[in-house]
């Protein structure tokens, strides 16, 4: 489904901001509204690298890459925010579930290499990992407790960052399907006269239902919230500013003396 940039960015920061104040009015969530949210951007930001690498010639698979993406950064959100039985649980199936993408994956890569002869399948698969585990690391880690208005911060700064790209180099129109299967409008043409000349005022249909803004991907709006908020969460942490979100306070017992 194309939707507009405006609705779509409305989606998508809405749908961070709203997590992060859930999170903040009810502590006992540990965080799971806002993982919720990053969870679902990084979903479609996997594909949307998978679809990448596969425009680029290169192997790929998007099972893979969604995989990867969403246990790494679950599985960091656990080890350092909630290690709850509930959440552990949902992690378990999560890794299973992922451990057998994986697997059907690497297969796959392996026959494609062996069956042409050529390590480039290969590339594709170690470039396909590398890119979405980059992404979920970095979701998980913007998981991680910290001051709310610090994530707000990198929220807000990453929107404003976003509309400045939009405004001095607008991204291209998205590529899209026809209902007849036939490819719409390339948003990766190399000729602007030609894109220009054959770019649709609105497009039809895409393959598969999935939100889809009119210009841009959803991973050019998100990823600055990753970078900048994995940084400012890393920084703040190996400078001792988050020290108290690792371990909890010693009590004021500890400190008494023994009668």
């Amino acid at each position: 489904m194309v939707v507009s940039n405006r609705l779509f960015d409305t989606l998508l920061f809405g749908a961070l901001l709203l997590g992060l104040g859930l999170d903040a009015a009810i502590p006992a969530l540990h965080g799971t509204a806002f993982l919720l949210a990053c969870g679902l951007a990084v979903y479609m930001a996997a594909q949307e690298w998978s679809e990448a690498l596969a425009r680029r010639g290169l192997w790929t698979q998007e099972p893979l890459a969604t995989a990867v993406a969403l246990s790494s950064g679950g599985f960091i959100y656990f080890n350092f925010r909630n290690e709850s039985d509930f959440v552990i649980l949902v992690l378990s199936i999560g890794l299973m579930m992922a451990s057998l993408m994986v697997a059907i994956a690497t297969m796959s890569a392996f026959g494609a290499a062996f069956k042409q002869l050529s390590p480039a399948p290969l590339l594709g698969y170690l470039a396909t990992i590398a890119g979405a585990f980059a992404m979920g690391a970095l979701a998980g880690i913007i998981t991680i407790e910290a001051p709310v208005v610090a994530k707000l911060a990198v929220v807000a700064i990453s929107f404003a960052l976003w509309k400045l790209r939009e405004a001095l180099a607008p991204p291209a129109h998205q590529a899209v399907m026809s209902g007849s299967g036939e490819a719409g409008p390339s948003a990766f043409s190399n000729s602007p006269v030609k894109a220009a000349s054959t770019e649709l005022p609105m497009p039809v249909s895409i393959q598969g239902w999935h939100l889809t803004p009119r210009r841009g991907t959803l991973l050019d709006r998100f990823l600055p919230v990753l970078i900048i908020g994995g940084l400012m969460i890393l920084g703040a942490r190996q400078s001792g500013t988050l020290l108290q979100s690792v371990a909890p306070p010693a009590s004021a017992d500890s400190h008494a003396t023994p009668e």
